[in-house]
């Protein structure tokens, strides 16, 4: 009788902007190419030492987000009024649960803010710095991630050893 391994899977994108290979230089794209190797590395470790998907896919975004290089977190561009509108999703597959925020800008990490509406609400979706913003009238539980900024259209999916998954997207 055999027995199968399960083997972690991971998949990363760094965002779905238009930006030509002809607009940067061969330091630039090794730069980019090695921080989306690290980030891609971090994932795969967490997941081979044991750790779930969803922490996984959470590691991943949270990297990408202190990054300048995309367009999330620190790197985030702006919108036509000069201000940063953040939208942020996340989903268990082993309990089908989700959460999201959308159009928030007082959060450094809308993820984890996705991630703790998921985890600690009654809620899939809280919109607008009133849904979302402790200060606002928002849950007291997202103060603890009500820095500023996030960005963009990036992305992460995860399978764990225990073949659960997890994906998570930013906009």
């Amino acid at each position: 009788m055999s027995t199968s391994t399960i083997l972690p899977v991971i998949a990363i994108h760094g965002g779905a902007g238009t930006m030509s290979r002809a607009s940067i230089d061969a330091g630039q794209d090794r730069a980019y190419h090695a921080a989306l190797q690290e980030i891609l590395l971090a994932g795969q470790d967490l997941l081979a030492r044991g750790g779930s998907a969803l922490d996984a896919v959470s590691l991943s975004v949270d990297m990408f987000e202190d990054c300048p290089l995309f367009n999330a977190g620190h790197g985030a561009v702006f919108t036509h009024d000069a201000t940063h509108e953040l939208d942020a999703a996340i989903m268990d597959g082993a309990s089908l649960r989700a959460g999201a925020v959308a159009c928030v800008s007082r959060v450094r990490r809308p993820l984890r803010a996705a991630r703790a509406v998921m985890e600690r609400s009654e809620h899939v979706l809280l919109v607008g710095e009133k849904g979302i913003d402790a200060d606002d009238g928002g849950p007291a539980w997202v103060r603890v991630h009500s820095e500023c900024l996030t960005g963009d259209a990036l992305g992460s999916l995860r399978c764990d050893c225990g073949d659960q998954l997890a994906a998570a997207q930013q906009h």
